[in-house]
């Protein structure tokens, strides 16, 4: 018998084209669900701005209301027209005020029907008598009835003087002028009764000009309704991410102990939403007023932008108020102070700029140090301020100002920032002839011990450029009586060793006041320099060369760079009863070098920089501190580099804190430190101190990236800050640094970032999920198909 077998054929040509169709579906639903649940998985904000706001602004339509809005507009416009214009004439009075006099002219209350009792009113005049020059006057009364009662009248008033007989005015400024206009303005009492009242003038009896006397109406109601709710910032008030901003709840239902719910939104359609919890709220008990202060903590890490904050109150009462939110910023020094001269008896304004974005407004303070910055007094009290701000000291420029540095100081919640420069007597002024300024970098250089005489300090910049000046200071530098100023003579040695054995070309007789005198030989000094009367001096003294030295002239060479010299100061002989001193140092010609010498104490300069002689160029200069191994690499031309040593910016390295670390960033690869520093520009120079210490460096000058490197593979193991201090002074910023190994100092810690905000639950997430859901019922959905095309196959 033959078996019958079915064509299944057709069976698995159907199941072949749904097995296909449907995983094509699948693929086609599942791509799309996951496009869709990537953006869901963006933030609410970003998946809402393509339909919750415009592209590009809004525009207004205008026109379109219908003719009966239209009309009712232009009423109201011509109504409010005509109040500007009324006299309130048609009022009744209670009592009955003398009829207006015969003179010439008119008066009236603007907004006569809008006053109300404590309210000031304008008396306007027109076609009114011109009153005398000199001793005219017009009297105001409120209700004249009885020809005394100034009682009406507020005790305080702001354009005359109230007396029994009313306000009287003097000033020619409220009375009437040459075209008889006049306005004057007078504050009402606070217990005027509502009704109608009227304002007299009256003049002629007391300046003996022309006789007025005229009145107007006008009609006192009750103060309008000041209960809507309403909230609103301080007024004047920054608000910045992260820190806290007051706000003005007013006019809430009287209730007392009701509160009040805070909700901070980005002022756009869907904007994203902040509840504001106690934590972030101080207070949010509304008074028996219906109102409150409320410190608010504004969440850290919003975007700057236009925020809202609604006030909802249990009875239901809501209000928000609009605000602009800044970022936080630290302050930073956009545009340098620079040194001020100032004529004698002048005084001439500091200017420095500061970045316009820097929230919160920073907390400014100014000081001036006379010691070369060792200690400083506050000249102007703490103030807010950013942007473009001076300062104009309050003393003229003496001579014994010169050289006074000033500082300015700012500092927000975000950081600090400070700049240092110097106030100079100017050149054609200064009386003081030898005393010169100090240098522009803004530091005097380290002061050393005069050996035999304690109270006595003095410094050299102990490098000079190739026919330049040698810097000397000192301090102390007085009389035996110590009364008077020395008289200081400069001589210079061809060697370390040398005393003054360079003659001069055309020695020095005297200082430039005349007060010092040379006594013995003087072929050999290059100059007298007079202390003020306090013993302080400054002097650049220019080295010797074959124009001003014999001895160089002869030899035919001048010092060249790399070499080393002496300079020697002599005291007692230039000035009666002066004090006897000798100082023989040692300098080099663009080369630093060792303080030590005979006369002088360098027990301080233990961290004198050495300089090797010859780096020019965009050679890598290796630069040493005495005391430690520290190496640094950088490129430095000779000659440009300032030659003042500053003192470390800080006391302490606690001192260097978040507060003060400045625009700088750093990377370290291996040993080597590379710090950009994003406030200055390519080309200057920085003064580098590493920490514990501070271990002096030396000056770096910035490439065309605003870079310096610099190695510390021979440090101590352990953590170490390193400060970097401006051509002014100032402390720029610092950088941390590391090298791996056993230390037996402890490390600092530092300050992680905050996180930022998190997102608040929303459509997302959900989203998301169903798209993944979906996915897999659609891979489980393709699998059975092809089990079941599988065994159709079978």
């Amino acid at each position: 018998m033959q078996k019958r077998v079915k064509d299944t054929r057709h069976d698995v040509s159907v199941l072949d084209r749904s097995f296909t169709a449907v995983r094509n579906l699948t693929a086609f639903a599942a791509a799309g669900l996951l496009a869709l649940g990537a953006l869901g998985a963006m933030p609410a904000s970003a998946a809402t701005g393509a339909s919750g706001e415009t592209d590009g602004g809004s525009v207004q339509i205008l026109g379109s209301g219908s003719p009966a809005e239209s009309l009712q507009t232009i009423r109201a416009v011509s109504d409010s027209a005509a109040a500007q214009d009324d006299r309130c004439e048609d009022l009744t009075t209670q009592g009955t005020p003398r009829p207006n006099g015969q003179d010439q002219g008119s008066i009236a209350v603007s907004n006569c029907r809008k006053v109300s009792p404590g309210d000031a009113i304008t008396v306007t005049g027109q076609g009114m008598a011109q009153r005398p020059e000199g001793t005219g006057q017009l009297t105001f009364k409120i209700d004249d009835v009885n020809d005394d009662d100034h009682t009406r009248l507020a005790a305080e008033q702001p354009n005359g003087k109230i007396d029994q007989g009313g306000v009287t005015v003097t000033d020619a400024r409220y009375l009437p002028n040459a075209n008889g206009d006049m306005s004057v303005e007078l504050r009402l009492s606070p217990s005027l009764s509502d009704g109608v009242h009227w304002v007299r003038v009256l003049g002629g009896s007391g300046d003996g000009g022309e006789g007025v006397s005229q009145y107007a109406k006008f009609l006192v109601g009750p103060k309008p309704d000041t209960s809507s709710p309403s909230v609103a910032p301080e007024p004047g008030s920054t608000i910045t991410s992260g820190y806290s901003a007051t706000f003005e709840l007013s006019g809430f239902t009287k209730s007392a102990g009701q509160t009040a719910a805070l909700v901070l939104q980005e002022d756009r359609p869907n904007g994203q939403s902040w509840p504001l919890t106690a934590a972030d709220v101080a207070k949010t008990v509304l008074s028996s007023d219906g109102a409150a202060t409320v410190a608010v903590t504004i969440p850290k890490g919003l975007a700057s932008g236009s925020y809202l904050l609604t006030a909802k109150t249990d009875a239901e009462e809501s209000t928000s108020a609009v605000f602009d939110l800044e970022k936080a910023q630290a302050p930073v020094i956009a545009g340098r102070m620079k040194s001020v001269p100032t004529p004698l008896n002048d005084t001439q304004p500091f200017s420095v700029i500061l970045n316009a974005d820097a929230s919160p407004i920073p907390t400014v303070t100014w000081e001036r140090s006379t010691d070369s910055g060792s200690t400083w007094t506050v000249v102007r009290a703490p103030s807010q301020g950013r942007g473009e701000l001076s300062f104009k000291p309050d003393l003229t420029m003496t001579a014994e100002q010169d050289g006074d540095l000033y500082r300015m100081t700012a500092t927000n919640g975000e950081g600090s920032a400070t700049n240092t420069a110097t106030r100079t007597l100017m050149a054609d002024s200064n009386s003081s002839g030898g005393l010169g300024g100090v240098r522009s970098e803004g530091w005097n250089c380290q002061t050393v011990k005069v050996e035999g005489d304690p109270g006595a300090r003095f410094c050299i910049v102990n490098s000079a450029n190739r026919m330049g000046t040698l810097h000397l200071e000192g301090t102390g530098w007085t009389t035996s009586n110590g009364k008077l100023g020395s008289c200081i003579a400069v001589k210079f040695g061809t060697n370390p060793d040398a005393n003054g054995d360079v003659l001069a070309a055309n020695p020095a007789s005297t200082d430039a006041q005349n007060i010092c005198h040379g006594g013995g030989t003087t072929s050999n000094i290059f100059g007298y320099y007079a202390a003020d009367n306090n013993g302080n001096w400054i002097a650049d003294v220019p080295i010797p060369t074959r124009a001003n030295a014999t001895t160089l002239a002869q030899s035919g060479s001048e010092w060249e760079p790399g070499t080393e010299h002496s300079v020697t100061l002599l005291t007692g002989s230039a000035r009666t009863g002066d004090k006897p001193r000798s100082l023989r140092l040692k300098f080099g010609i663009e080369t630093h070098t060792d303080v030590a010498s005979s006369g002088a104490d360098a027990g301080s300069s233990d961290n004198i920089v050495v300089v090797p002689s010859g780096s020019t160029g965009n050679s890598n200069l290796t630069l040493k501190a005495s005391g430690n191994s520290l190496v640094s690499i950088g490129e430095a031309a000779a000659g440009q580099r300032p030659l003042i040593t500053p003192a470390a910016p800080v006391l302490a390295e606690d001192d260097l804190t978040d507060l003060n670390r400045g625009d700088v960033e750093v990377e370290q690869d291996g040993t080597v430190l590379t710090t950009t520093f994003n406030s200055l520009e390519p080309g200057d120079w920085v003064y580098l101190h590493a920490w514990p210490g501070p271990q002096g460096v030396d000056w770096l000058q910035l490439d065309a990236e605003k870079k310096v490197r610099f190695d510390i593979v021979d440090l101590e193991p352990g953590d170490h800050k390193f400060s970097f201090v401006g051509q002014q002074g100032e402390l720029v910023g610092w950088v941390d640094g590391n090298l791996p190994g056993e230390s037996s100092r402890k490390s600092f810690e530092n300050t992680k970032p905050v996180a930022g905000l998190v997102t608040p639950t929303n459509w997302n997430g959900p989203l998301l999920i169903a798209a993944f859901g979906t996915l897999a019922l659609g891979l489980a959905a393709t699998t059975i198909l092809g089990i079941a095309r599988s065994r159709r196959s079978a």
